[in-house]
């Protein structure tokens, strides 16, 4: 029998208040929670270089890092299976920006979760408050000896706070600027309180993660900083100390929570002690834990699994279902009961009035679990007076999860469509009963299980997350909207006939389609296996194809339907099988064949062929080879030209498609060029296929060997090269030519659908986008009493030869129809569709026109030159010539000429003359926002030639009149400029474009780092002349921008051209440094000052670093002014920088110690380092 119990509303409001803030282990320290950086929120990627550490307190202060090279990586299993940012040690860190409303004040406590088996030797920086009233006011290091929280006082004076170490640690410090005492813990363990702290935080100016002042580099993993403006009582204190131990299971003093291994998550806790209490408590789920009253040393703190808010109807009461995630309870001392209280406005599970909270003793809810009925108010379901234990169990169930629609109202999202009175959420079954049109529009819906009676539509691209079952037994309109499918605890079904227009999975334990379904948009498998049943079709039709992002094996039990549209109706087409396992019999349903076995029509042409070169004896048409039979699984990797036309099973356009097994992974295709016909031209052509259902951009496919070109079918028949832009649809086949020595492509399946945001329309898709400079020629001609085209190209680059070159030159592919005409240009006997030439040339072009198989008819044509106007302006001139006729013209703009010949002449009878008359030369700005380009022009031999200088907006900017020879324009912007040349002897003028272009901005800056005398990193970005102590190595961090070339002028009569120097001063005085930064063409200086001190700070007096050199011969005495033991290392380096000897000391009171150098002679520096910090002296030693 199942215990119930009940309290009345009345009661939850007089007795007590819920806020739902979300906070640390539930301790929201009224508004003081100003910093929360948590890797397992952030929710990246392993491996991931994070830019924003996203803060998630009331403070909105997130961490950021504008430069690439200085983020640090997110790793999933930092911390004992927990997420982390790993910060390098080398230059990582991270900054919050100036908050002073949010930070400003005189408390703090903070809270650091990290892990330090990597750190640096020395000061590692793990977090630093800087502000106006005191730079590094607040600042944690950690080192290899010890961790050290450190205050400045209202005095100056800095005030140090020493911890222990370990691996992995909770450190935190609690500072009281009021009462001027600062406290630390170590794992829960207390250290300190060290008095004289008292000062008030004013100003604030950045905060920063993993570094001080861009030195002192964290070198380890950073999980967690929570940071509030507040001195938390000690029941906040132990509570945020369990919640960390729990979430990233490190072992603390005041351990009060008993079920980490298993219940880790967002632990919240109340609690009392005699400085105060914490008796309120949300996190970062969806519940809120309190109690009216408690004693001093009474706790309750609860964690859940983390199993998610989805529907869980197995593991509950009859007529129930719960939440996935469970929570578990640690009692101590606390003999009292509690309220919980769960938001369930976005998770709901069913009625508003059904709400149960379920306790249970092992877990298992069907059975033996006490009841808690729920007020429903808001959103919010409050349970009051729940007793817990240390052993128990716990979640929220509903009683009454079934929702039908109303047919008051249509739309999803409002409360009338239906009888809940609420909207659905992911734990809501939902039927659209018969007679009821409900529609999502605007907005992303959710829903638990889902039967469609009535009907459902999407208007829009809305998201409908799903996560149960579906089952449609009328109509769904899906628009171009999102079935969304994240079931995490149980697989999830299709039954029906279910339209949709894009399926995403998300559900590692799997989707399966039981009846029929059908995608138009994206199929996307993120998480689980799709089983199809052989049940599911990618449409086709005019409006666009489907297809599936990136194929991976395994995704995909079962067949499926591949469709392709055919838009162009009788024509010939490129068809790619797409799946595995399929047949041609399949096309043969949607349009008849004939040629060979298994078609309508065995005898006669084949309708149907692939290409083999095998096959060719010296000829490129007998390539083409006939398939042995419809009934014969085919290629998936071998593409087909197929004619399809009018027939008894469509007219027109026609939708095909084919069933198999989708092709995963990647494809790889052997592209050889075997010599059949002695024509480089003619031989190395296969037909391949785009092997996914999904669009590729032909440009993204990795290619080796010696691949030329690859061509598509236009819709007359003929076939024309591709580029780089162009997109390989779903069942899209292409030719491609490889030159001799073959070669490879290697189609990769993440390549499917990633550079296309929408499927493939096959009808209205961009063309190629070159950089050459090209014109079109267009031979017209007349079919079946249609004007029709076969297009050539001729165009110019920079990085062309005359000759034939590969990608930018192309092949003439002739039309598959053998009785229309193929025009091409001619180059070095080649027939070239697309002939790039060098932008200098001077050349004949020959203009073929053939026909392969002519009837010996005397038929009309024309000859368009289109786009001349982009040559013209790009110092070319063109003539052209019909030799027969003997007429010749120059081509001053587009120009159309008519002509008739019979389709059997194979010679060229036209030519087109090139020349290029204009030598040019061009200087661009040299430094950015100069005005020093220049220009200069020259052609037409020594005639008298009239120039006219002209800016990108056809402003005039110079003339010159019957010069002789070259014109030169100078102190030119960066712009476009055009040059018209007019020969005063011919008449004749040619133009040429220039683009003037400038280089990148330089800057120079830097930073100047040094230890001041309280043992702080001090920084020009913070004071503007900085304190150096004399003889004590100071750094330079240089910031300078788009340089690659340094002068350092120290100040002191020497130099440096490191990047990143260090150097020492061993004078006292104010001394001017000064950065020169250049890209070799342009220089920006930029300038600090330094002031060098002759002072020992008091803290290396108390790290035993206040010592002398003594000179003796060959060497010299090490004489430590000191008291205690402890332990130093002592670095000698000569003055090149070489290192000449180096040791670790273990040193007691009033050390002395004599080193001797090998033929000491000149100056030496001697570096003496204790674990935090390091002190440098000359010393000038004569060989005797």
């Amino acid at each position: 029998m199942r215990k119930i119990t009940s309290f009345i509303a009345a009661i939850i409001i007089s007795s007590f208040s819920i806020s739902f803030a979300q906070s640390p282990g539930g301790v929201a320290a009224g508004t003081s929670n100003q910093i929360w950086l948590d890797a397992f929120q952030l929710g990246a990627t392993n491996g991931q270089a994070i830019q924003n550490w996203t803060d998630f307190s009331v403070g909105n202060n997130t961490a950021s890092q504008a430069l690439g090279a200085r983020r640090p990586i997110y790793r999933t299993n930092g911390i004992n299976g927990m997420p982390a940012l790993d910060f390098d040690g080398v230059n990582d860190y991270m900054e919050i920006a100036s908050n002073p409303s949010s930070l400003d004040g005189n408390q703090s406590s903070h809270f650091i979760v990290f892990e330090r088996s990597t750190v640096n030797l020395g000061s590692n920086c793990l977090f630093n408050m800087d502000f106006d009233e005191a730079s590094n006011l607040i600042y944690t290091n950690t080192s290899p000896s010890n961790n050290q929280t450190y205050v400045k006082n209202s005095l100056g004076m800095t005030r140090r706070l020493y911890f222990g170490v370990g691996t992995n640690q909770i450190l935190s410090s609690i500072w009281n600027g009021a009462s001027g005492t600062l406290l630390g813990y170590v794992n829960g363990n207390v250290n300190g309180p060290i008095t004289n702290c008292a000062n008030t935080a004013t100003g604030h100016n950045l905060t920063r993660i993993g570094a001080f002042n861009t030195n002192y580099i964290f070198n380890g993993n950073i999980a967690e900083v929570i940071y509030y403006t507040s001195v938390l009582n000690s029941a906040e204190r132990n509570i945020v100390e369990n919640y960390l131990a729990a979430k990233y299971q490190i072992s603390i003093a005041q351990d009060m929570y008993g079920h980490e291994l298993t219940h880790r998550y967002d632990v919240v806790g109340i609690g009392q002690e005699a400085s105060g209490n914490n008796l309120s408590a949300s996190g970062t789920s969806n519940l809120t834990l309190s109690a009216s009253t408690m004693n001093n040393g009474d706790y309750v703190l609860v964690g859940h699994d983390n199993a998610g808010y989805v529907s869980n109807t197995t593991d509950v009461p009859s007529g129930y279902n719960r939440y996935n995630q469970v929570w578990r309870s640690t009692l101590t001392n606390y003999s009292g009961t509690v309220n919980i209280a769960f938001d369930v406005s976005s998770l709901g599970l069913g009625a508003d009035t059904a709400y149960k909270l379920l306790v249970d003793v092992d877990g298992v809810f069907a059975t033996g679990a006490t009841e808690y009925n729920g007020v429903f108010a808001g959103g919010i379901v409050t349970f009051t007076g729940v007793s817990l234990t240390s052993t128990s169990y716990f979640t929220l169930a509903n009683a009454d999860f079934a929702i039908v629609s109303t047919g008051v109202t249509n739309d999803w999202h409002l409360p009338t469509t239906w009888t809940c009175g609420c909207v659905p959420t992911l734990g809501s079954d939902v039927t659209i009963l018969t007679g009821h049109n409900v529609f999502i529009n605007g907005q992303n819906a959710q829903v638990g299980s889902l039967t469609i009676d009535g009907s459902l539509s999407f208007n829009s691209t809305d998201t409908l997350q799903v996560n149960g079952d579906v089952v449609n037994n009328n109509i769904v309109t899906p628009g171009t909207g999102t079935f969304y499918f994240t079931g995490a605890s149980l697989a999830q079904n299709i039954s029906g006939n279910l339209t949709m227009y894009s399926l995403i999975l998300d559900n590692p334990l799997g989707l399966t389609i039981n009846n029929s379904a059908s995608i138009q948009g994206w199929l996307d498998i993120l998480n689980g296996t799709l089983t199809t049943n052989n049940n599911l079709t990618l449409r086709s039709n005019a409006s666009g194809t489907a297809a599936y992002y990136r194929p991976v094996a395994g995704e995909i039990n079962g067949d499926i339907t591949v469709e392709r549209f055919l838009n162009e109706g009788e024509s010939y087409y490129l068809l790619a099988p797409v799946v595995s396992g399929g047949n041609l019999e399949d096309w043969n349903q949607e349009f008849e064949m004939q040629g060979f076995t298994g078609t309508e029509w065995p005898g006669g042409i084949s309708s149907v062929y692939y290409y083999d070169q095998n096959n060719i004896v010296n000829d490129f048409n007998q390539g083409y080879t006939v398939p042995n039979s419809t009934f014969n699984v085919i290629d998936p990797k071998v593409g087909y030209e197929i004619y399809v036309g009018d027939d008894t099973k469509a007219t027109g356009a026609r939708t095909i498609d084919i069933t198999g097994t989708v092709v995963v992974g990647n494809v790889s295709y052997n592209c050889p060029h075997i010599v059949k016909t002695g024509n480089p031209a003619n031989d190395g052509w296969s037909l391949i296929t785009n092997p996914y259902p999904a669009p590729v951009r032909w440009g993204s496919v990795p290619k080796s060997g010696s691949i030329d070109n690859a061509y598509r079918k236009r819709t007359d028949g003929s076939r024309v090269s591709i580029g780089n832009s162009w997109f390989i649809a779903s069942g899209e086949a292409i030719w491609i030519h490889a030159n001799p020595g073959g070669g490879s492509i290697n189609f990769q399946s993440w390549l499917a659908g990633f550079n296309e945001d929408i499927t493939d329309t096959y009808n209205n898709r961009l063309l190629n986008q070159n950089n050459e400079i090209l014109a079109t020629v267009k031979l017209g001609y007349t079919h079946n009493n249609t004007t029709e085209y076969d297009i050539a190209y001729v165009g110019f680059d920079v990085n062309a030869t005359d000759n034939k070159d590969s990608e930018l030159d192309a092949y003439k592919l002739n039309n598959i129809f053998q009785h229309k005409p193929n025009l091409s240009t001619i180059n070095n006997g080649y027939r070239l569709e697309r002939n790039v030439l060098s932008m200098n040339t001077t050349t004949i072009i020959p203009i073929n026109i053939k026909t392969d198989l002519p009837n010996n008819t005397l038929n009309s044509y024309t000859l368009a030159f289109e786009d001349i106007a982009t040559l013209l302006k790009n110092n070319k001139v063109l003539t052209f010539e019909d030799t027969e006729l003997n007429v010749s013209f120059k081509l001053t703009e587009d120009t159309v000429y008519s002509f008739t010949m019979y389709d059997t002449v194979t010679t060229n009878r036209f030519l087109l003359y090139v020349s290029t008359p204009l030598v040019t030369e061009q200087n661009n700005v040299t430094c950015y926002g100069a005005s020093n380009g220049n220009l200069i022009a020259n052609g037409y031999a020594n005639d008298a030639k009239n120039y006219v200088w002209k800016d990108g907006f056809n402003n005039v900017v110079a003339t010159s009149v019957n010069k002789l020879g070259a014109d030169t324009v100078k102190n030119l912007m960066p712009g476009i400029y055009i040059v018209e040349v007019t020969n005063n002897v011919t008449s004749e003028s040619v133009m040429n474009t220039f683009e003037i272009t400038e280089p990148q901005d330089i800057s120079s800056s830097f930073l100047t780092l040094t230890n001041n005398e309280n043992e702080e990193i001090t920084s020009s970005a913070t004071v503007d002349t900085v304190n150096v102590i004399k003889g004590v190595e100071v750094f330079f961090e240089n910031n300078s921008e788009n340089t690659t070339i340094f002068n350092w002028n120290f100040g002191d009569l020497t130099n440096s051209s490191i990047e990143n120097p260090g150097h020492i001063y061993f004078n006292t005085g104010v001394y001017k440094v000064e950065l020169t930064s250049s890209n070799g063409s342009c220089s920006k200086k930029s300038e600090q000052y330094v002031n060098v001190e002759n002072t020992l700070s008091i803290d290396d007096v108390e790290n035993n670093l206040d010592f002398q050199l003594v000179n003796i011969s060959n060497g010299f005495d090490l004489i430590l002014n000191n008291d205690n033991v402890s332990d130093l290392s002592i670095v000698i380096n000569n003055s090149l920088g070489q290192e000449v000897l180096s040791k670790n000391l273990r040193v007691d009171s009033n050390y002395r110690e004599r080193f001797q150098l090998e033929d000491a002679q000149g100056i030496y520096y001697v570096t003496l380092k204790s674990s935090n910090t390091s002190v440098t002296k000359k010393i000038v030693l004569t060989k005797n």
